[in-house]
């Protein structure tokens, strides 16, 4: 696993430990963020899919978190 997918999956670790403390579900926030549905959440979260900047954006503010919190493990 090279530097860039640690970091991915490092930020969709802090999301996904978020919305877990939070007690929402993946479809929960993907409807709170706009989503159709949560299995692009879901790839977020297990590092497989990078989240655009507004997406962080999106959730940093449903979550009422700071956007630096996702960043903070990397």
């Amino acid at each position: 696993m090279n530097l860039s997918e640690k970091r991915l999956r490092a930020i969709g670790h802090a999301i996904g430990a978020e919305r877990q403390r939070q007690g929402l579900s993946q479809s929960q926030l993907a409807t709170m963020i706009g989503l159709t549905n949560h299995s692009y959440l879901s790839r977020v979260e297990s590092g497989q899919k990078p989240p655009s900047l507004q997406m962080v954006f999106d959730i940093a503010d449903a979550l009422d978190v700071e956007v630096k919190y996702f960043f903070t493990e990397i």
